[in-house]
């Protein structure tokens, strides 16, 4: 049993993830397909009777009409008489409520494709929120963007397809139900007919599949290679090097090009092909069913209508059926996707967060990627309003030892707690609001000044004055007052319009502008010029006793009023000091240091 329902679930895999997301939205629009080919089979069901009157301008006997006579009847006894003008008007009706019929269900279509979509969106970038740091940092950046953006269009267009494939076997099934019930015969020669012409399209079909991973795969390195291209934009033009990254873009855009023409040239066969199949089918039909087997003329010309519109539905099912093969492997994309993220959630349930009161106590933490240790066996207390600057060498540990503090990553070993609450007890996210994080890359948006500081804090009265507060203290509001726009000025794509020091002192404006109660200062003022660095230093300095401040640095003159110095190497504390006469005195490690900046 178990097995059946594994291959069930692995031949309606994107049925059942349509489901999981539309529910009995899905069954509702196959039931209003099925009244449009009731509808439009009824419609047909009266050329019988038109094709007689015109004939034989007799009345008509609904028992000529076999086992659709039922129809006859039914319109009888609703007092419509059996007459050329009466029937026509009936048949009209028919196809007019099949038009309206068609047009609801092509409306509501289109909506539930959009509630799909927009649900697929919220839910990529709700998951992408709570993704692991851990697993973001080992995680193909190009393969995210590309399934974020370009993968879900796709799955757009796979919808679609998909569910029209799916309205077209409703439409075969009525339309063979009903050529059944009007000539069993004629309708098993026709069903033998479109039975062969599957068998046409089956190998094109494995062939468009293949193509789509492919092509599926191609997009996520050349996405990747865009995302680097555009990074190291300055570099690769400075050195003469970008000719090297082009030619692998070159290569990854001729290879997808390669794919989609071969996935295009099929489905142009396909749509080509329909027409002269089904004629011929039909050809063959007709002829044995009137000289072999002395076919009715009468039930003939309606079985054939009713396969017709069969096999016409057949075709378009087929070009559908492609058309979703061909996108079959964005479909298959992110449905992994969303299965990676879903399994490396963070933990965001625990107790909320509302303020750091006591201590921060890491005990006995280790901590590495891929079974290489990073930190060994740390133990550290943390109070209150105290500043601990964090040393040593490229690769100590510092950085690492941070984003575990702030809950970036969570300790294969040892225990974090927060005024003796256990970190996995606490909900993280509203822990990490009250973390400020200066880092040495400054994170800027393609935004303007304000909405950079502020992250888009609405521009009251009150929130101007703290924003001119904050753009003083990080020494910003020269730089701003001589600009065109001023504080509206759009900084562009990571901030390219902007030197770098001024989007590290924006990145500080940001953190000062914020309410927190820790604040990380990661290499925070790497990139400036002395006067500047002095500036915010003495800025920083000033906030030292009112928040927790954690500074990792490599230029040591910026710790010389910390109140704490842990010194690391190798993923271990090595020592800790008070002051940083006593380290200098203490550990030879740190006076070498010292003498390698001259200070």
């Amino acid at each position: 049993m178990g097995k059946i329902k594994s291959i069930l679930k692995n031949s309606f895999r994107p049925f059942v993830y349509f489901y999981s997301y539309l529910g009995y939205r899905i069954f509702l629009s196959m039931l209003i397909s099925i009244t449009v080919g009731v509808l439009d089979s009824f419609g047909l069901a009266m050329f019988m009777p038109m094709f007689q009157l015109i004939d034989s301008k007799e009345a008509l006997d609904s028992a000529d009409f076999g086992n659709f006579s039922f129809l006859m009847r039914g319109l009888t006894s609703l007092g419509i008489e059996l007459n050329l003008k009466s029937i026509l008007v009936v048949m009209a009706s028919f196809f007019l409520m099949k038009g309206v019929v068609l047009y609801i269900n092509q409306a509501y279509k289109t909506v539930i494709k959009e509630q799909f979509i927009r649900k697929v969106r919220l839910r990529l970038t709700t998951d992408l929120s709570q993704l692991s740091f851990k697993h973001f940092v080992s995680s193909d950046v190009g393969k995210i963007q590309n399934t974020t953006t370009g993968e879900v269009n796709k799955l757009s267009d796979a919808y679609a397809a998909y569910f029209e494939a799916i309205q077209q076997i409703i439409l075969i099934c009525v339309y063979l139900g009903l050529a059944f019930y009007v000539d069993l015969r004629f309708a098993l020669l026709i069903t033998a007919g479109g039975i062969l012409t599957n068998f046409l399209f089956t190998r094109i079909f494995k062939t468009t599949k293949s193509l789509s991973k492919q092509v599926t795969s191609t997009s996520h390195a050349y996405q990747g290679l865009i995302i680097q291209f555009s990074a190291n934009f300055k570099y690769l033009k400075a050195t003469g090097t970008y000719n090297r990254m082009m030619a692998l873009l070159k290569k990854a855009i001729q290879t997808i090009e390669r794919d989609n023409l071969i996935m295009g040239k099929l489905h142009a066969f396909i749509g080509a092909a329909r027409e002269p199949v089904l004629i011929l089918v039909l050809c063959l039909v007709i002829y044995l069913h009137v000289y072999l087997f002395d076919g009715v003329l009468g039930t003939i010309i309606l079985s054939l209508l009713f396969f017709y519109r069969a096999l016409t539905s057949l075709v378009q099912m087929q070009s559908s059926y492609n058309q979703f093969l061909s996108l079959s492997g964005s479909v298959d994309n992110i449905i992994s996707f969303e299965g990676e993220l879903n399994e490396n959630k963070e933990n965001r349930h625990g107790m909320p967060f509302d303020s750091f009161k006591h201590s921060l106590s890491l005990s006995h933490i280790k901590f590495g990627y891929s079974n290489q240790p990073i930190i060994k066996d740390v133990s550290l207390t943390i109070n209150r309003n105290e500043t601990i600057a964090f040393v040593g060498e490229s690769g100590s540990g510092k950085t690492t030892l941070i984003n575990l503090i702030t809950g970036l990553l969570s300790p294969d070993e040892g225990q974090i707690t927060v005024d003796g609450n256990k970190m996995d007890n606490i909900d993280v996210a509203s822990y990490r609001k009250r973390i400020g994080y200066i880092a040495q890359e400054p994170a800027i948006f393609n935004d303007t000044i304000f909405n950079n500081i502020t992250l888009w804090d609405a521009p009251t009265e009150e929130n101007r004055t703290k924003f001119a507060e904050v753009i003083r203290q990080a020494s910003l509001h020269q730089f701003i007052a001589g600009l065109p726009l001023q504080e509206q000025t759009l900084l562009g794509n990571n901030g390219i319009n902007i030197s770098g020091g001024q989007k590290q002192r924006i990145s500080i404006a940001r953190e000062l502008y914020k309410d927190i109660d820790l604040l990380v200062l990661d290499e925070a003022t790497s990139s400036l010029d002395s006067e500047i660095e002095k500036n915010i230093q003495e800025s920083i300095d000033l906030l030292k006793g009112s928040i927790t401040i954690l500074i990792v640095a490599h230029r040591l003159a910026t710790i010389k009023n910390a109140d704490k110095i842990v010194l690391l190497d190798q993923g271990q504390i090595i020592n800790v000091s008070n002051s940083f006469a006593d380290l200098e005195s203490s550990s030879e490690k740190f006076k070498r240091m010292i003498e390698l900046q001259k200070l």
